[in-house]
């Protein structure tokens, strides 16, 4: 029969239907795959001596189902003295008559002097995919995790999507950079005055402009202003972008030898884990961006390893018509330097000005490689002028060797990924109070690690209590350190009485929590 279809009430017994075809239900809907950001994403580690644990995670394969919701431990059998060995740790759907059932399995190699993974089985009722490859030198009495290569991910152990998006849910997080688009803009909501902020000397910051972008920079005498503004993008569509101009007031000319000047974004290491860098299945990493200007040449870009040290480095050519441009630059895969569940992760740096300390380094690294110096050779000379412009958006990294369409982000979303990072709050009139009667607000954002609570020198009220989880209130200075010390803890933020100001009352004060410590 040809055409099937269901589900339909049964009587006396004519309609009957199999797990297969409640599973095939979902064909065209959700693809198969491991669940994007479920648990660990069943991915593994190291164990105890000579086993692996394979991480919580659910994955769908085969129109069935599997979840692992503990840290599953499995032992590397029969590790001998001689020829070592490539284990496979696998998913194994089998819907054999004997079987029907989903595990988890070890799957050993063949010792050999030059040893290849075990094939995986792939039949009609039987199929494995493989988490991971485990390397067993003979004799070994540990694994370790840089013997484990992670398959998760991959074209053989994809992640799961559906058809309204990419992973599950949600957007597909495709892109690492977060307020690519410079939608999001906390600051310049803060009271500015204007969307513009002045650089000069040295400095090392976040202001006005988009979120989660930092200015580091090195100045003598040249004004630079960064703010945002609107552009007509590569597809003539009129978007937010961040602009980089030179103050008409600066005094101009050729750069001094310790002159630089480059916006860039941290990147934690939790983003990276699909890279798997500093492995021999580390994946290429595609960078594109659109970008006007009115100043012509090579523009450096580089990607900073800061946990080992090392870096690579490309270049775009911008036509200086003022007319959009989208680049493209592909970072090649690099083996050395695993990033090990660092706190921090790399660096993506986009360089405007380098005077000869930089551009005398030496030939820019295409490769993956140690740290030496920061060369920025070729780097146009932006900033000669006082009509020096350039606007850059859509800022997209994603892990691949191919670019894809700029994801856009609903801009609510957005924004939480930047209060992760840095949140404002306002403060008002509020009848929810603490034990003392101080007002209270309350801050649902996980942060990343701990914030810095800063408070408008104009506001009269520099004091502050907060609260944590055991209930203890804490008086806060006027530049107070909030630490989460519990992950998704939630934290209370209350104004002390000051003066007559009456028990639940507040005047309406901005204040801002900024966790600029990813670097």
């Amino acid at each position: 029969m040809s055409v099937k279809s269901g589900f339909f009430n049964s009587i006396a017994g004519d309609r009957l239907y199999d797990a297969k075809a409640f599973g095939s239900l979902f064909d065209g809907i959700l693809r198969d795959g491991i669940f994007r950001d479920i648990g660990g994403e069943l991915r593994v580690t190291a164990g105890v001596t000579t086993s692996v644990v394979v991480a919580i995670g659910k994955a769908w394969f085969n129109d069935s189902w599997l979840i692992n919701n503990v840290g599953y431990v499995l032992q590397i059998p029969n590790i001998l003295p001689g020829s070592d060995r490539i284990d496979i740790i696998a998913l194994d759907f089998d819907q054999s008559t004997a079987v029907r059932d989903n595990t988890i399995i070890v799957i050993p190699g063949v010792p050999a002097g030059s040893p290849v993974p075990p094939p995986l089985i792939n039949t009609t009722e039987r199929k494995q995919y493989a988490l991971a490859y485990v390397s067993v030198t003979g004799g070994a009495t540990d694994i370790v995790d840089s013997d484990i290569t992670d398959l998760v991910g991959t074209a053989g152990t994809p992640f799961a999507s559906g058809i309204l998006n990419p992973s599950n849910d949600g957007p597909s997080n495709r892109n690492l950079i977060i307020n690519g688009d410079m939608t999001v803009s906390q600051r310049s909501d803060m009271g500015a005055t204007s969307m513009v902020e002045a650089v000069t000397g040295n400095n090392d910051k976040y202001g006005v402009w988009a979120d989660r972008w930092k200015i580091s920079a090195e100045l003598t005498s040249r004004v630079w202003n960064i703010g945002n503004v609107r552009m007509d993008d590569h597809l003539n569509i009129n978007r937010p972008s961040l602009e980089v101009a030179i103050d008409a007031g600066s005094s101009i000319g050729s750069p001094t030898s310790t002159e630089r000047f480059t916006i860039q974004q941290y990147i934690e290491e939790p983003l990276l884990r699909e890279l798997n860098k500093g492995r021999s299945t580390a994946k290429s990493l595609t960078l594109s961006f659109t970008a006007t200007s009115n100043v012509p040449g090579v523009y450096v870009v580089d990607l900073h390893d800061i946990v080992n040290g090392r870096i690579v480095q490309g270049t775009y050519v911008v036509d200086g018509t003022g007319n959009a441009q989208r680049h493209t630059i592909t970072f090649p895969p690099d083996l050395t330097g695993e990033l090990n569940g660092a706190a921090f992760g790399v660096i993506l740096r986009f360089w405007f000005m380098a005077g000869s300390n930089w551009t005398a380094q030496g030939p820019l690294q295409t490769v993956w490689g140690l740290f030496g110096g920061e060369s920025a050779l070729g780097q146009v000379d932006f900033g000669l002028n006082i009509t020096d412009t350039m606007t850059i958006t859509d800022i997209q990294l994603e892990v691949g060797s191919v670019e894809t369409p700029f994801e856009r982000i609903p801009v609510e979303i957005m924004l939480q990924r930047c209060q992760r990072y840095m949140e404002m709050v306002k403060l008002a009139v509020t009848t929810a109070v603490n034990a003392d009667g101080n007002p209270i607000v309350y801050l649902p954002i996980v942060y990343r690690e701990r914030k810095m609570l800063i408070i408008p020198s104009s506001v009269s009220f520099p004091y502050l209590q907060y609260v944590e989880q055991d209930g203890t209130w804490t008086n806060a200075t006027y530049l107070a350190e909030i630490v989460q010390t519990t992950e998704g803890g939630i934290y209370q933020i209350g104004l002390n009485q000051v003066g007559d100001q009456q028990t639940g009352e507040a005047v309406l004060v901005d204040f801002t929590y900024i966790a600029d410590v990813e670097d």
